[in-house]
């Protein structure tokens, strides 16, 4: 699952931050993104290529993973607490040119500066991000290495990391937030769909399809969340309401849409996607409603959907063995079973509708792996547009859809 898959016929055309292609039926105005081969490597005097922080979890291991079946011949550290599972993880990749490095803290500023400042691009995958992450962007933009991570946690950036953006964009580094599931799919779409409707966008609004299994990191750091005043702010990454318009509200009510043949519920993960989409848009000086919701079979779903547990009663649930715990996460064969499939509706300015789809395999675990690991080769191959950096998105970093055709 995690090998790279090949390309698909069809039209193509770049989408850089994957180096992949996106290949789009013209007859529906949809869109299905698939692989393509990867270019050349920058060279630079640093030893190491990437350092992938939180080797050893769930997330981190299947991080590992994909690095080493698609690119085995970049210098990649391992880095994390505990050196036999980090020594266990690199031994299973004969052919990938793994070494590992134990931190006994991420408090220790200075032993977290020393690994950075040996590599090119730094992966975080080790979380709860606002309890042990920030040092280490500290030391990315130090450094001048660009970074990138799988973070949902929205309040952790607006707490810690906008004060920095300033710093890293000084130091021309990247330090591109939300990489993974959370919140590529819908950051990237939304710039794509603004690149084929070569205007500005009037309104977006995202639909979504899935099915997967939480791990423990997930469910901890959404745990962790709970009580921070940014988790209920719409614009607490920047952006505001469109002139004229009241503030977003990001929970979708339950109702029925007879053009997708289905119910609409809220998706949990609006919260942390439609921040993403609002930063790009602020970056870029936009401003346009996005909302996001979950499609689903039937209303009694969608309610059930609508009625999200306590963070007190989803943290017994953990104690009692009900959710997982850090570390834990779905099976290969759970994750075999897992899909996503993201529907963007946007409307420009002039008044063009544009719809597109995006679906793949397990969303939070597989392709999430695939995704943080593209970014950060897209990084290392000097993929980030010029001025663009600073604490950032990957729409706004990798410039989403800038070389697209049009439909």
């Amino acid at each position: 699952a995690l090998r790279r898959r090949q390309p698909m016929n069809g039209l193509k055309f770049d989408w850089s931050v994957h180096r992949q292609t996106l290949s789009r039926d013209l007859t529906d105005n949809t869109a299905q993104l698939v692989d393509a081969k990867p270019a050349s490597f920058m060279s630079a005097k640093r030893p190491v290529d990437i350092a992938l922080f939180g080797a050893t979890g769930f997330t981190g291991s299947l991080i590992a993973a994909y690095l080493a079946y698609n690119y085995p011949t970049l210098n990649i550290t391992l880095v994390g607490r505990d050196k036999t599972r980090l020594s266990a993880l690199a031994s299973r990749y004969h052919n990938a040119n793994f070494d590992v490095c134990t931190i006994p803290s991420m408090d220790d500023q200075q032993a977290v500066q020393n690994i950075v400042a040996r590599a090119k691009v730094v992966i975080s995958a080790a979380g709860p991000f606002i309890k042990i992450g920030t040092p280490l962007v500290r030391a990315c933009i130090a450094c001048g290495t660009h970074y990138c991570d799988t973070t949902g946690e929205t309040p952790w950036v607006a707490r810690d990391l906008l004060p920095l953006h300033e710093a890293a964009k000084n130091n021309k580094t990247f330090i591109v937030n939300f990489c993974g599931y959370d919140s590529q799919p819908a950051d990237l779409l939304v710039g794509q769909a603004q690149s084929i409707l070569k205007s500005p966008l009037a309104r977006a609004e995202a639909f979504v399809s899935m099915q997967g299994t939480a791990s423990g990191g997930t469910v901890q750091s959404g745990l962790e969340m709970q009580g921070f005043p940014e988790a209920a702010d719409p614009y607490c990454l920047g952006g505001g309401p469109s002139p004229g318009s009241p503030p977003e509200v990001d929970a979708h009510p339950v109702g029925r849409s007879e053009t997708l043949s289905c119910w609409l519920a809220p998706f949990t993960m609006a919260f942390i996607n439609t921040r993403a989409v609002r930063r790009t848009a602020s970056l870029k000086g936009q401003r346009f409603p996005y909302s996001e919701a979950l499609c689903v079979s039937d209303e009694e779903t969608a309610k059930k959907h609508a009625s999200v547990p306590s963070a007190k009663v989803r943290q017994a649930l953990v104690e009692e063995g009900k959710l997982p715990r850090p570390g834990q996460g779905p099976d290969p064969l759970s994750r075999t079973r897992s899909w996503f499939k993201y529907v963007v509706h946007a409307v420009g300015e002039s008044g063009e509708n544009l719809w597109l789809q995006l679906s793949g395999g397990d969303p939070g675990y597989d392709e999430t792996a695939l995704m943080i690991s593209e970014a950060a080769v897209a990084l290392l191959q000097g993929e980030g547009v010029d001025g663009h950096w600073g604490v950032v998105t990957p729409a706004y970093a990798f410039d989403a859809g800038k070389d697209a055709g049009t439909p």
